[in-house]
């Protein structure tokens, strides 16, 4: 804790006041605390101090008041909000908070905060609320268990854990309901007689409430007591009065010693006088609903939801409650006088009519029906009306009672709703893979097209053990899947997450176009994704799968691996090294004269026949037992045979080679037959090696280098990606996805369509090469620019198997061309203005390129064509050729100084004039060659011309140059220092005065709270006066002060996203805008250059002139819209206000121009000065455009950012 500051003599007159009162500095640490304070929290001044006061906050709110106290220190503006202190007494209290910023001339000092108890309204408020809600519940109720359920809401309204209810009937006293007792304790108290000794009896015979804590209970009715500990500590009993007689008791059970304030002793007696009427309602016999509604009159009034009594003829209200007038904005005198059908929607009056016509004609008992009223003060209210007839004695239709709930609420919430249901919709039947969704149980809540596509129609399904019933197949052990087998179910009991599971599956319904169909339920395979979905808490509230279709590849891989044998018996002819065949039966073993060669065995033997311990007696002795081995597999199998392994030939050296063949089994399973050949397996291990070699060469490379490179395996679907992918675009290794989707998911939404497209049309065989430039998404959100590139490799039957390609950030790459290209710009610009030439001589193509200016002093029309020989040495003046031709030669020497300066003349080519020239180049060399010789000419004829005389009027125009700077000088000098100090006095004058403006104020207010009541009425106008006055006084200097700011505040401007400073000024203006139901909205606002505080005054004094300005009894709709023209943002903010009248828009900006009265609408007069100021300063144009009675517009421009 900081050291405890001496307080100010100012803060000491906090000692006076009643309210908890405390100083802070800009870190919200106090530094003063009243004595109302230390009393109300029952903590000492030194613990409140610093940081203890903050530790009073609810930790809920504490952050949330923190960051407003900042917000406060830093605008310099007064606050008020609500939070939750802890008091003396331990518990938390809902307080007001008022903030005051108090300055010490220009420096904020420190800030006044006084505290308001509000948590006797906020509790007030709550139970007001759920009186609301029981008495809505308890007009629908028909009988007394119907009355009962809200009892639970009751003790919840009073913050008690238990209460009952006991009615008196002919036989005794009923305990009909209870809430919060055990079982145990009631069975005695069911039903009671008339005259038993218990307290409810006594309160049924007084009429009276009774509070009773233990000790009194005790003492009254000690057999009543129990040895076992009491349920309740205090008992409150309130009699059920209806019809002018005690019918029950309402008893709430407390289980500490409490005192029942007496706002819970209103809101207990009112809640009884609610259910009272109610149980009394419904166990009367309904002889008249006319009579009934008059009986219950009063409990209607105090429903939240409106209450009215209709007549059929003229559709008339003949009774309404107070509800009904909150609902639609109009007083109760004004609905009585209004037909319904004029303060319908004109949209939902047939709605209504209808039905009604039908009820007044008796055909209808009742109806529900939702429309819109129009509120008096012009918007819609929603409703839901639900209408119920009511005949007369002769059972005529009389008139009906309607009762009306507010749903507009509901109805935003259902709007919003389907949207996010449509949004979600459009979503997932975009995405290429099929996808579910179900919730904790196992329903299938969603699933899209592509699932659909992919399974058929599935089954309605509303648990997870009914998966069961979709056939699914381990595809590595051909076991059937059973319910909890499945990916969904494992995700939602067990938390787990799959991916790229392979599973084989039999559709519900083949879904292919009739000339693809097979047979209907084949098989087919997917790869499986699931994950669970988890609330707030970590629980599992559902869980989502997605499927891609990879069937077409696995039968491609399983054909693929079919043909292997074939492929290797079909290898071409210059590989087969030899062929053999081996009777099984008869064990006899025939060889070709090339398999005896490479073997080193005798021909002729191979052709009679060998044994197999003949064959392999020169297979290398390392590789003989693997040999064997793999041949008695092979025999035992049957089907395909491979092996690679080493034999000794005549030279004695050892070959690697590798035998293909396969086993032949008759119908019993018996070896019939083993074919074969032999392969030259050298080239191929050595291909191999090399093909090793060359791999680690690129993984290398990939390392090595600062693209991202990526390696697609089309077969499956999987994508390798080197780790530039995680340090360029900012993604953990975790967050890679291995799948196409992962990039597909990356790119921006307006490039993917056309990527995915391009590199679809390479795969399918439009070319070997692809490339694109599009935006990829970084890790925190942004988008890259980047170059990709790659190449599909093929096999033998041209089908793409693999993509392998490289992912360039253009990020440096564009802003150097966007550098370059502004540079050229300004270069052209230049030189068009300088009236330059250029020229590129590109040397190693003898292509030279002169622009028009270049032409033109050569003599040349702008669509010469031009070469060095017929155009550049031609047109040189004989005189200076030899000259230039050497200077050119310099410059073009290797090693020389590459650089080109020369004047020279020309005779034009086809005008023959003569002319001076001024060329100035430079040589671009690479690998000691010339490659390019670029430069500038500009016409120095005139220069020529005027030298001599230039030479003499030089003296006299440097003097009379050096006279005018002076005195330009001393002028700019003078304007300045007047700006500085006009600027100076403004601020220090606005500053000065707003310390002695507080002063009057402080002392005005603290004289009307202290003497105002002393006061006659003639005296208390003089001080609302004063006080007026200085609130008007001090809006006036705050203005100033803000308007000499602007002019002072240097700040650089930088990107600014505009929608930050426009959030800014409508928290600023919240409670003006919440006070006036305005309607703000705004579409694309760009980043700008600009300063963000002054920035955000300009949209709060904008959006304050539109609402202030406002039409009566029209709710101010306000729209901020933006629209890039070239370097510049154009920004208008319209409104639907008064309007100004087109003789004066040239006159509102200038300063305390007004063109209402301050009675009529209240300003100070320099706000759009400010404006136009601010906009100034940012080097841009305000204007505005008006009609009366329409509205207005005010226009500004600002200068876009460069990355904008």
């Amino acid at each position: 804790m900081p050291d405890q500051p001496t307080a100010q003599p100012s803060f000491l007159l906090l000692d006076a006041l009643p309210l908890p009162a405390y100083v802070s500095d800009a870190n919200g640490a106090a530094l003063f605390v009243n004595r109302a304070l230390t009393l109300h929290s029952g903590v000492s001044t030194e613990e409140l101090l610093g940081y203890g006061f903050a530790e009073l906050i609810h930790p809920d709110d504490r952050e949330h008041a923190l960051t407003l106290w900042a917000r406060e220190w830093h605008d310099g503006k007064p606050t008020q909000h609500e939070l939750r202190l802890r008091t003396k007494n331990g518990t938390y209290h809902w307080h007001c908070v008022q903030s005051q910023p108090t300055f010490d001339r220009e420096r904020l000092a420190y800030i006044v905060g006084t505290l308001h108890d509000i948590h006797a309204l906020k509790d007030a408020e709550a139970r007001v609320t759920l009186l609301h809600l029981v008495t809505a519940r308890l007009s629908h109720a028909q009988d007394v268990p119907d009355v009962l359920k809200v009892l639970p809401d009751c003790a919840r309204a009073l913050h008690a854990p238990c209460a009952t209810i006991t009615l008196l009937k002919d036989d005794g006293l009923h305990l009909v309901g209870a809430f919060g007792y055990p079982e145990a304790c009631l069975g005695v108290f069911r039903v009671l007689p008339h005259d038993a000794d218990v307290p409810a009896a006594d309160v049924l015979l007084t009429g009276q409430p009774l509070i009773l804590p233990f000790e009194a209970f005790a003492a009254r009715y000690p057999h009543l007591v129990s040895p076992q500990p009491p349920p309740a500590r205090t008992l409150v009993l309130i009699p059920l009065r209806a019809d002018g007689h005690v019918r029950g008791v309402l008893t709430v059970g407390y289980l500490e010693q409490h005192d029942v304030s007496e706002a819970e002793r209103t809101f207990l007696l009112t809640l009884a006088d609610v259910l009272a009427g109610t149980l009394h309602r419904v166990q009367l016999d309904v002889t008249s609903l006319e009579t009934e509604v008059e009986h219950y009159r009063a409990v209607f009034e105090q429903a939240a939801v409106g209450v009215a009594r209709v007549a059929f003829e003229g559709a008339r209200f003949l009774e309404v409650n107070d509800a009904l007038c909150r609902i639609t904005g109009y007083l109760r005198d004004e609905l009585l006088t209004t037909p319904w059908t004029e303060i319908t929607h004109p949209d939902d009056v047939d709605l209504d009519l209808v039905p009604f016509r039908r009820m007044a004609a008796g055909e209808l008992e009742t109806y529900t029906v939702e429309k819109r009223f129009m509120h008096k003060h012009g918007h819609t209210v929603w409703t839901r009306l639900t209408l119920s007839l009511v005949r007369d004695a002769r059972g005529r239709p009389n008139y009906e009672i309607c009762v009306v709930e507010d749903i507009s609420e509901s109805k935003a919430t259902e709007a919003q709703l389907r949207a996010s249901e449509a949004l979600l919709s459009a979503m997932l039947d975009a995405l290429p893979v099929g996808v579910t969704i179900a919730d904790a149980t196992g329903r299938l809540l969603r699933d899209n097209t592509a699932h659909r596509e992919l399974w058929g129609v599935p089954p309605e399904t509303t648990r997870w053990e009914q998966y069961g019933d979709w056939v699914g197949w381990n595809p590595d052990t051909g076991d059937r899947l059973s319910a909890a087998d499945w990916a969904m179910t494992r995700a939602l009991l067990h938390g787990e997450i799959v991916r790229s599971e392979l599973v084989e599956f039999q559709p519900f319904g083949d879904t292919r176009p009739p000339g693809e169909r097979a047979t209907l339920h084949e098989r087919r395979y997917y790869l499986n994704n699931a994950a669970p979905i988890r609330d707030a808490e970590g629980t599992i509230i559902g869980g989502v799968v997605a499927e891609q279709d990879v069937t077409k590849q696995i039968r491609a891989e399983r054909t693929v691996q079919e043909n292997a044998e074939r492929v290797q018996l079909a290898l071409s002819a210059g590989a087969i090294l030899g062929t053999w065949f081996w009777d099984l039966p008869s064990d006899r073993f025939t060889v070709d004269e090339g398999f005896a060669v490479n073997f080193g065995l005798d021909s002729a033997l191979g052709r009679e026949g060998l044994s197999l311990e003949q064959v392999i007696a020169t297979v290398h002795p390392d590789d003989r037992p693997e040999l064997i081995a793999a041949i008695d597999a092979a025999i035992t199998r049957g089907g395909p045979y491979a092996h690679q392994y080493r034999v000794r030939r005549h030279d004695g050296r050892y070959y690697w080679i590798e035998a293909n063949g396969r086993v032949d089994k008759a119908a019993d399973g018996s070896p019939l037959s083993f074919p074969g050949v032999l392969l030259d397996a050298e080239e191929r291990r050595a291909a191999l090696a090399a093909l090793r070699e060359s791999e680690q060469r690129y993984r290398l490379a990939v390392h090595a280098t600062n693209d991202t490179i990526w390696d697609w395996d089309l077969s499956c679907g999987h994508i390798l990606w080197n780790e530039a992918v995680q340090f360029r675009f900012g993604y953990s290794s975790h967050e890679v996805g291995s799948s196409g989707a992962w990039w597909k998911a990356n790119i921006h939404p307006d490039d993917r369509e056309r990527v995915v497209a391009g590199i679809q049309a390479v795969i399918g065989g439009a070319g070997e090469t692809w490339s694109d430039e599009y935006r990829f998404r970084r890790a925190d959100g942004s988008y890259a620019e980047v170059h990709d590139r790659g190449a599909v490799l093929r096999d033998a039957q041209d089908r793409a198997v693999r993509m392998i390609g490289a992912m360039q950030d253009l990020t440096e790459r564009q802003a150097a061309e966007s550098a370059l290209r502004e540079s050229e710009d300004r270069l052209r610009i230049a030189t068009e203005a300088a009236a330059i030439g250029t020229w590129d001589y590109d040397l190693l193509r003898d292509v030279l390129r002169w622009d028009t200016r270049t032409k033109a002093l050569f003599g040349l029309s702008p669509e010469a064509e031009v070469t060095f020989e017929t155009a550049f040495l031609a047109g040189l003046h004989p005189e200076d050729r030899s000259r230039v031709e050497a200077a050119v030669a310099t410059a073009l020497e290797v090693g020389g100084p590459g650089e080109y300066d020369i004047e020279y003349r020309t005779i034009g080519l086809e005008d023959g004039v003569e002319r001076w020239i001024a060329a100035k180049g430079r040589v671009f060399f690479e690998d000691d060659r010339a490659l390019r010789f670029i430069g500038t000419v500009i016409d120095i004829t005139e220069r020529k011309r005027t030298e001599a005389r230039l030479r003499e009027v030089t003296e006299a125009l440097e003097w009379r140059v050096q006279e005018r700077t002076a005195d330009l000088m001393r002028t700019n000098a003078e304007l300045e220092r007047s700006n500085t100090e006009l600027e100076r006095f403004a601020y220090i004058t606005s500053h000065d005065l707003i310390e002695p403006i507080r002063t009057v104020s402080s002392f005005t207010g603290l004289l009307k709270q202290r003497y105002g009541a002393t006061l006659d009425e003639r005296g208390q106008l003089f001080l609302d006066m004063t006080l007026k006055g200085t609130e008007r006084m001090k809006a006036l200097v705050d203005d100033l002060l803000t308007y000499s700011r602007i002019s002072g505040d240097r700040v650089p401007l930088r990107s600014v996203d505009v929608r930050a400073p426009l959030s800014e000024a409508l928290a600023r203006l919240e409670r003006r805008l919440t006070e006036t139901q305005a309607h703000v909205t705004w579409g694309e606002l760009g980043v700008v250059l600009g300063d963000g505080p002054q920035l955000a005054q300009l949209f709060q004094n904008l959006l304050g002139n539109a609402v202030k300005f406002s039409r009566a009894g029209v709710t101010p709709e306000v729209r901020v819209n933006a629209v890039r023209d070239g370097e510049w943002w154009q920004f208008s903010v319209s409104d639907n206000g008064i309007g100004i009248d087109e003789q004066y828009l040239d006159q509102i900006f200038e300063l305390f121009r007004r063109l209402h009265t301050r009675e009529k609408f209240e300003g100070t007069g320099l706000g759009l000065g400010i404006c136009q100021k601010i906009v100034e300063r940012h080097g841009g144009r305000l204007w505005a455009t008006s009609k009366v009675g329409v509205g207005s517009t005010f226009h500004f421009t600002l200068r876009a950012a460069g990355d904008a």
